[in-house]
């Protein structure tokens, strides 16, 4: 399938944010080519303080994963093994997961899923902009 609306401008063009103008798809290519038109949270605009390594470090997924950067230094994930889920859709139950054990490397997360819970935060206002 090529067309595949869940990953719909969730990225920025590879050639972001240099030669906008010779993409041949223009309005209706599927890449963001400004950061007006990408659909997820940029989080690298947000203050990196305690709180946004706690709350929004790797909980997103990196628009920027078709251009060559520093991905160690970058603040989206880029793997499964980067991304965390956010404390703001998830809250940690501190008893641990009965499934969950030392000597095997989890592959289904689901199984644990019972030990966590919408946060109380999200019902709070978010702290990104209100365009994101």
């Amino acid at each position: 399938q090529l067309y595949r609306p869940e990953r719909y401008k969730t990225k920025f063009w590879s050639f972001y944010p240099d030669e906008l103008d010779s993409c041949e798809y223009g309005p209706f290519c599927s890449f963001a080519h400004s950061e007006e038109d990408v659909l997820v949270d940029l989080i690298h605009t947000l203050k990196q303080d305690e709180d946004f390594f706690i709350f929004y470090y790797k909980t997103v997924w990196c628009p920027y994963n078709l251009k060559k950067h520093d991905k160690s230094k970058c603040v989206y994930a880029h793997n499964w093994q980067d991304f965390r889920r956010s404390l703001k859709k998830f809250s940690y139950a501190n008893t641990s997961c009965p499934n969950w054990k030392q000597t095997e490397f989890v592959t289904v997360y689901n199984d644990c899923l019972l030990y966590t819970s919408p946060s109380p935060r999200d019902r709070q206002k978010s702290r990104m902009p209100s365009s994101a």
